[in-house]
């Protein structure tokens, strides 16, 4: 069955709620979010970035509850044990968020794409790149080979793995400790990750397919 493009993105964002997982999304500006549309009362909560505003909105149970003011433009988030990440669009930028407040800045050399958070690492993708960085305690620590150069790439961390999805070539990477254990080929112009640790999810923007992967990939 094929699926809008905002559809994958809506049902992969579910998926990881209903699964308890802490789940986040950047988005320019995200519309379509309706209080009388039940399946939005699943989400226990949704960060959006919100660019051209300089906001990042906090939505639970299907209603925005606040705006956080950034100096940053955000382009996009990550969540960790309550912690909020915000990487910016216009100025290469990684910040954390602390009660609403921006922390330390960590100066990145390229335009970001995404940003994903374990422990006490933070790793960044970048738009026309075939790298991404590897931040540890709030300085670079090493730059990793991609083995291919993407536009976008998006990101996830599940199980002390890291996942890349490569838009361009339509295949997810799997690395541990910074090495590539593998490809893997999903659908078209995949674009948003999620996992409840036992089932990976790619919501494949191009030929509007969610594509799951049970018990490790």
């Amino acid at each position: 069955m094929q699926i809008s493009s905002f559809k994958s993105f809506l049902l992969v964002l579910i998926v990881a709620q209903i699964f308890s997982l802490p789940c986040s999304y950047a988005n320019d500006g995200l519309q379509g979010f309706n209080e009388s549309d039940p399946a939005l009362y699943r989400l226990s909560k949704v960060y959006v970035a919100n660019r051209e505003s300089s906001t990042i909105s906090e939505i639970i149970g299907g209603k925005r509850t606040k705006d956080i003011e950034m100096q940053l433009n955000p382009k996009a988030i990550a969540i960790l044990d309550n912690k909020l990440f915000a990487a910016s669009f216009y100025v290469n930028f990684v910040v954390e968020i602390n009660d609403g407040k921006e922390g330390d800045y960590i100066q990145l050399r390229n335009q970001i794409s995404d940003i994903a958070v374990a422990g006490n690492r933070i790793y960044v993708a970048y738009q026309y790149s075939s790298k991404i960085t590897e931040i540890v305690n709030g300085k670079i620590a090493k730059d990793i080979e991609l083995g291919f150069h993407s536009q976008f790439t998006t990101l996830l961390v599940c199980n002390d793995r890291l996942y890349v999805a490569n838009r361009d070539n339509g295949t997810i990477s799997e690395f541990i400790d910074g090495i590539k254990i593998k490809d893997i080929q999903v659908g078209e112009g995949p674009f948003a990750l999620a996992s409840n640790n036992k089932r990976l999810y790619v919501a494949n923007r191009d030929n509007g397919t969610i594509s799951e992967f049970i018990d490790g990939i």
